[in-house]
């Protein structure tokens, strides 16, 4: 039987005049985590732009990198109680967790779509929020799934009632899959059609129904 043919991933290529390979650069993170354990902090310079280079790797890396990054530090997940992982700290003092691991795994086509799909929505769902935030004439607002109040800005997560991945999935139905993505600012993947991209943006605009709800509330909402 003959050996499957796999396409290298040559994403960390521009690693390699400093690390042997994919593998060494990945076992470098895990060191730089666990070192940091014992201040909670990544400060030493080469490090941290370790980890600001890996970012655009990252399945998330449109929402991860849609705020300024002043630097990182590391501790306890608040979504996997137990496990210790890097967060990042942007310009305004919110923190996000991000796992290391998943900036190395290739991604799929069907992945790679998707998230081309989410980022050409992403101005929607920013400006949702900003009017959400407006409408209130404060900094503060209720989650539309506990309904309690939410008073800090950053803790405001945008969800979609019916989800994106539903939404998504009626879309390309009817429209059929994008033929091809393609990396934008070594951090966006946008699909190529930019009419395919109008298309989906005006369904998105059309059928979705957002809503503010906390980070904890949507963290722990099954999204599918």
């Amino acid at each position: 039987m003959p050996a499957v043919s796999r396409k290298k991933d040559r994403r960390f290529d521009h690693f390699l005049g400093k690390f042997k390979n994919k593998t060494a650069v990945k076992h470098e993170c895990s060191r730089v985590l666990k070192n940091s354990a014992w201040t909670n902090t990544v400060t030493d310079a080469d490090s941290v732009s370790l980890l600001k280079a890996i970012l655009p790797f990252h399945y998330n890396s449109v929402e991860l990198l849609a705020e300024p990054i002043v630097g990182f530090v590391s501790g306890e997940s608040e979504t996997h109680p137990g496990s210790f992982c890097f967060k990042i700290v942007y310009r305004s003092g919110r923190q996000r967790e991000f796992s290391y691991n998943k900036c190395f795994k290739v991604m799929s086509v069907k992945d790679r779509q998707t998230r081309a799909a989410r980022a050409a929505i992403q101005e929607q769902i920013w400006s949702f929020k900003n009017n959400t935030l407006k409408q209130s004439g404060s900094m503060e607002t209720s989650c539309g799934i506990c309904g309690q109040t939410i008073t800090d800005a950053v803790q405001i997560h945008i969800d979609h009632t019916i989800t994106f991945k539903q939404l998504w999935s009626e879309f390309q139905k009817s429209n059929g899959a994008p033929d091809t993505v393609r990396v934008q600012n070594m951090k966006d993947y946008v699909f190529v059609d930019r009419e395919y991209t109008e298309l989906w943006q005006l369904y998105h605009r059309k059928e979705a129904v957002l809503r503010a709800v906390h980070k904890q509330c949507n963290l722990k909402r099954k999204h599918e």
